[in-house]
């Protein structure tokens, strides 16, 4: 896994240690200066985090109080595109490089649970930084040096 954190486009606010991760040693190097990179590369990022019964508990107790944001929150970048899944259910696509996706996820579960971002660069690298926080504004799982893919 290869993290940079080159400086994140206006607005991503969801985590300030969030950090760019990529499989291409080269992603975050100036891009003049890269190994060429065929279109329609795809990577698939994945992570297993675990969610404890209080912590969901006290997620879904503070959902059902507050109307605004009912479930957990993933927010991402996606350079250029991602499919997102967590414990194997599609939970949406992100819109294209260099916007901003939010997504929500309800699919969590006490224990283990399973997180993938099929990626795909379309002019670079794969690469993405992404955030997922509950609806109490803690954040669950960010993109650091921790995750894998394949």
């Amino acid at each position: 896994m290869y993290v940079g954190h080159p400086r994140l486009p206006e607005g991503f606010k969801a985590d300030t240690a969030a950090m760019w991760i990529s499989s291409v040693p080269t992603a975050f190097v100036q891009f003049g200066h890269q190994h060429m990179w065929s279109s329609w590369q795809s990577t698939t990022f994945y992570r297993t985090f675990w969610v404890a019964q209080e912590q969901l508990v006290v997620e879904q107790a503070n959902a059902t109080t507050t109307a605004s944001n009912s479930t957990t929150t993933l927010t991402l970048i996606a350079d250029d595109m991602a499919i997102v899944r967590v414990n194997g259910q599609e939970v949406g696509k992100t819109v294209l490089f260099p916007r901003q996706s939010s997504l929500q996820v309800s699919e969590l579960r006490t224990g283990h649970n399973l997180i993938e971002l099929q990626c795909q660069g379309t002019e670079g690298p794969p690469s993405v930084v992404a955030s997922l926080v509950g609806p109490r504004g803690s954040v669950l799982l960010q993109t650091d040096h921790t995750w894998n893919w394949l």
